[in-house]
């Protein structure tokens, strides 16, 4: 069993990552909280709880809109790359407002 590899499915549980013998977190908000999880990732030992409370904060954001689109407009926002507003079914685009309260409330 020593072989099992574990992956919580939010990176809201990375803090934990020690106590629970986690080997990493693959998740669709990941690639927007990356620099936050490898931070918590980094000091695994000793997480920083302010920076887990960010990404929780962060994930949540994401999720209270239609979680995989929003994460596909973040990534696509953040890359320049106009071709990430184009969706396939069963996803439909963001409307803008809810682009308009992933933008206000991850900036600050």
């Amino acid at each position: 069993m020593s072989r099992l590899k574990v992956f919580p499915s939010s990176e809201a549980d990375l803090a934990q990552v020690n106590e629970s013998g986690f080997s990493g977190c693959p998740s669709a908000t990941a690639n927007i909280t990356s620099q936050l999880c490898a931070q918590v990732w980094k000091n695994r030992s000793k997480p920083d709880i302010k920076v887990a409370d960010e990404i929780l904060r962060q994930r949540q954001l994401i999720a209270s809109q239609a979680l995989v689109p929003a994460a596909i407009y973040l990534v696509g926002k953040r890359s320049g790359n106009n071709g990430w507003n184009q969706v396939v079914l069963p996803f439909q685009p963001l409307e803008s407002s809810s682009k308009e309260i992933l933008d206000t409330d991850l900036a600050g």
